[in-house]
């Protein structure tokens, strides 16, 4: 009898033990939920904030439209103050505003007027929450690319450096830019130059753009990854590109074919190694979920939104 309950109460142990590490095993590997969000674009309407499902690409939110606005395709999030920022053109005064959000898809506050001809991209500023650093054209600089500093609480645009005539207006041409926080350093690529930007001394390194055989342009954003010690960013057919800023080289990284185009919308998840962007494919708009460790496609789902800028939280 005794030698039965010794074992009944090893049973019992063991058995605790198990449950135990199974809880512990699901408490390491749960992830919190994700959260894309997304500018959607209203036609000609507008354009309205909403919050995507990370997989299949359905509306879960969306904020109140905003008229007469057509969204570029810019989103920064600061993470500390939970705002992001979005630009958008104003098609009946022809003036670019910069619009905040809140999370919970609320306007953070009024519209303010960016004093600039073109935007093409722009960041939260991690020293000083309040300046936003801007990639654009003045109109009186109309074929110079600079970096200014924007001021959001008084609206003062500050002019950093040029970077000189970095696209000839008579083509299309590549642009694309990242910024890599850990050395306050900010890569511009265009067709034919890449730019490294330092923050911290506003020098400019300009140099010819390295082209292979299989060169392929980026498009809008790139975003650097820590790990890999290079940015990934997504090219006009939709193929995921990697670039090495130390050696100025752009590679074709995960390939999935050519019967899409970019829309436009793209965001990089480094916790979850996700990449999340929009393509538009034949009538509709699709969102690519796409690992970048495993380079496989996760997900592709045809969406009811035309994201223009995507940001995950």
């Amino acid at each position: 009898m005794t030698n039965h309950n010794s074992t009944l109460v090893i049973s019992l142990i063991l058995s605790i033990l198990f449950l135990l590490n199974i809880i512990h095993a699901t408490k390491t590997t749960t992830k919190t939920t994700t959260t894309l969000y997304g500018i959607n674009e209203l036609n000609t309407v507008g354009l309205e904030l909403i919050t995507l499902d990370p997989l299949q690409g359905n509306i879960l939110q969306a904020s109140n439209p905003i008229e007469n606005l057509y969204p570029l395709s810019i989103l920064t999030l600061d993470s500390n103050n939970g705002i992001i920022y979005n630009i958008a053109f104003n098609m009946k005064t022809n003036l670019n505003y910069l619009i905040r959000y809140n999370l919970d898809l609320t306007i953070n506050a009024a519209p303010i007027h960016i004093d600039l001809n073109q935007i093409y991209n722009l960041f939260i500023n991690q020293t000083d929450n309040n300046q936003l650093i801007l990639i654009g054209k003045q109109f009186k600089e109309d074929l110079n690319i600079s970096l200014f500093n924007f001021n959001i609480k008084n609206g003062q645009l500050k002019f950093i450096v040029s970077l000189g005539q970095v696209i000839n207006s008579n083509k299309q041409e590549e642009l694309a830019s990242g910024i890599n926080y850990r050395n306050n350093q900010i890569f511009l690529r265009s067709t034919t130059n890449s730019f490294v930007i330092d923050l911290k001394t506003n020098n400019v390194t300009m140099k010819p753009v390295i082209k292979d055989k299989n060169y392929i342009p980026l498009q809008g954003n790139f975003i650097y990854e820590p790990k890999l010690n290079s940015f990934l960013g997504i090219c006009i057919k939709g193929n995921v590109i990697i670039y090495d800023p130390i050696n100025n080289v752009a590679k074709l990284f995960i390939y999935f074919g050519v019967d899409v185009y970019f829309q436009a919308g793209s965001t990089i998840d480094l916790n979850s190694n996700l990449i999340y962007f929009a393509v538009q494919k034949g009538f509709g708009v699709h969102l690519r979920v796409v690992d970048y460790v495993t380079r496989k496609m996760v997900s592709e789902s045809q969406m009811v939104a035309k994201p223009t800028g995507l940001v995950v939280v």
